[in-house]
């Protein structure tokens, strides 16, 4: 071999190496800022979430699970009330609608008493004028602050807060004959929802084997793109408890398209919607709601070349100094609903 190419490995290798030192480099300071934040609760910085400017009223299991288990005091049913909910009183009044609107993961209580009152203001920009509330539910396990943990441990939380959903409903239908039911599950918050209607299902002791909701509506779904098939866990409750389901869905969603096959190792329904479409049931629909999910920058500004990949903005977006700048995708939660109705009167 002659001088010269021994010459250009050596220097392809010192390259090589100075390459390697600088990536070693940075993943053994990164562990080290990371590393004592693994085991303690992240707090984030104070302030973060605003007071809302309404209260929603709040069907809360907050404090009810620690570690994927039950705490103290507590069963696989309770509940407690924050605020008040319409058709719950003394008197015999029933709404013509209940909504009830359920979070997703990393909400603390705060953010998402936060989230619901964004939710009001969209719907009612959109002419919803029935009952809403919110369910809050122990989603807060996050231990550091890029989520590189809790996650699966929220999920599990999701899943066993769906018995406690499916008792209030049941519990309102009680009282309430005649109000329609629907749900609108964010992101994680959909495994919240499809577990109710598992537990509607499945849960002799809920007695619903005739209970069916309206509508079921789920935003950003951060739950795998098959799980609502029929031979799937979620189909046949779909079919059975709810008069229809409908998936928003954004191919453009960078937290779903990106990081969901990182925690899950496989695709959102939220970003490609269902798998295998020919085993969807017949009360399911796919909606792409890329164009409802609008991008700003720090100054309220659109950012016309990120739009769909907004997946904080499913239930409406606020300024800096509070103002409602759009609804996300519930105008099209609240016109599917009003169109349902406009039929059933027709019908």
């Amino acid at each position: 071999m002659n001088i010269p190419a021994v010459n250009g490995i050596k220097q392809l290798m010192r390259q090589t190496w100075i390459i390697v030192t600088v990536v070693a480099v940075v993943l053994v300071t990164a562990a080290l800022v990371f590393a004592p934040r693994l085991f303690k609760p992240y707090v984030p910085p104070s302030g973060d979430w605003p007071r809302p400017i309404e209260d929603v009223p709040v069907v809360s299991t907050r404090g009810h699970l620690k570690d994927g288990e039950l705490t103290a005091g507590h069963t696989p049913y309770d509940y407690t009330i924050e605020g008040v909910i319409d058709g719950l009183g003394a008197d015999d009044y029933q709404p013509y609608d209940l909504l009830v609107v359920v979070h997703g993961f990393n909400n603390t209580e705060e953010k998402a008493r936060y989230k619901f009152d964004i939710a009001r203001e969209s719907l009612h920009r959109n002419a919803y004028n029935g009952v809403l509330a919110g369910f809050s539910w122990d989603a807060d396990t996050q231990s550091d602050p890029v989520a590189a943990t809790g996650y699966h441990l929220a999920d599990e939380h999701a899943a066993l807060n769906g018995t406690k959903l499916a008792q209030f409903l049941v519990d309102y239908r009680s009282k309430c004959s005649v109000t329609r039911l629907h749900l609108v599950g964010y992101s994680m918050g959909a495994r919240v929802v499809l577990e109710c209607l598992y537990a509607l299902e499945n849960d002799r002791s809920l007695q619903a084997d005739r209970f069916k909701l309206s509508s079921v509506h789920l935003i950003g779904a951060a739950i795998e793109n098959e799980e609502v098939e029929l031979d799937e866990r979620y189909g046949r409750a779909i079919q059975t408890h709810t008069q229809r389901l409908v998936n928003y869905y954004s191919p453009e969603d960078n937290t779903l398209t990106m990081f969901f096959p990182l925690k899950q190792a496989d695709r959102a329904l939220g970003a490609t919607d269902i798998e295998h479409p020919e085993n969807a049931p017949g009360n399911y629909t796919g909606v792409d709601a890329s164009a409802e999910l609008v991008t700003y920058d720090g100054s309220g500004i659109e950012s016309p070349e990120d739009l769909g990949d907004n997946h904080s903005g499913y239930l409406g977006n606020r300024g800096a100094d509070g103002r409602l700048l759009d609804d996300g995708v519930l105008d099209l939660v609240v016109r599917d609903i009003l169109k349902r109705e406009e039929m059933a009167e027709d019908s």
